[in-house]
């Protein structure tokens, strides 16, 4: 919360305000934090869901890298 004083931190947080998405984060990751600090409790995501959502971004970046690299090997060889 950068240079914000610990009551200035809950005031912003109780008014709704939220962190920004960090630099080098994804869309999906960040969503997954903003899904985290609903206000309603039983709408926060529970940690098998957590887990499930994290498990399928490492998945799906897996596969991507694996696409990635065939496809630069097939470059490499023509």
């Amino acid at each position: 919360y950068g240079i914000m004083n610990n009551p200035e931190v809950v005031k912003f947080v109780v008014n709704g305000g939220r962190l920004e998405c960090p630099k080098n984060c994804t869309h999906e990751i960040y969503q997954i934090m903003a899904d985290c600090w609903n206000e309603v409790v039983d709408q926060r995501p529970t940690f098998m869901q957590l887990f499930e959502r994290i498990c399928k971004i490492i998945y799906n970046t897996r596969m991507q890298n694996k696409k990635k690299s065939k496809h630069s090997q097939k470059k490499t060889k023509t």
